[in-house]
């Protein structure tokens, strides 16, 4: 068998002196006496609801839908309003989508006379 042999090993170990650290006093620290500040009460304001708001806006926009607006014509005691002669027109021309139409009346023909998309016509009064 082998000898088992153990060697000491010694380490030097080379240690220096502490340094003295300075240490300087703690500064002052000063302070201002914190300033009272004014606040004003909360003003209370108006607010309308949603529905409120919607309500408005639908009454609004029925008073202008019912606008509607007529012209007649009177003569040698009859009356005849501009909307019937011109469906008449239209009807009469048999144009199915007119673009442009055009009404000449003529009370001493006692007539209306129209064009119709470059149809022309008479009705009689």
């Amino acid at each position: 068998m082998a000898r088992k042999t153990t060697k000491s090993v010694k380490a030097e170990v080379k240690t220096e002196p502490a340094k003295e650290v300075k240490t300087e006093p703690a500064k002052e620290v000063k302070t201002e006496p914190v300033k009272e500040v004014k606040t004003e009460p909360v003003k209370e304001v108006a607010v309308e609801s949603a529905q409120e708001v919607k309500a408005e806006k639908t009454t609004a926009k029925k008073a202008t839908v019912k606008k509607s607006e007529n012209v007649y014509i009177q003569h040698n005691g009859k009356e005849v309003s501009v909307a019937e002669l011109l469906d008449t027109a239209k009807k009469l021309s048999e144009v199915k989508s007119p673009k442009n139409v055009s009404l000449y009346v003529k009370p001493e023909d006692n007539a209306v006379y129209y064009v119709v998309d470059g149809e022309t016509g008479k009705i009689d009064l």
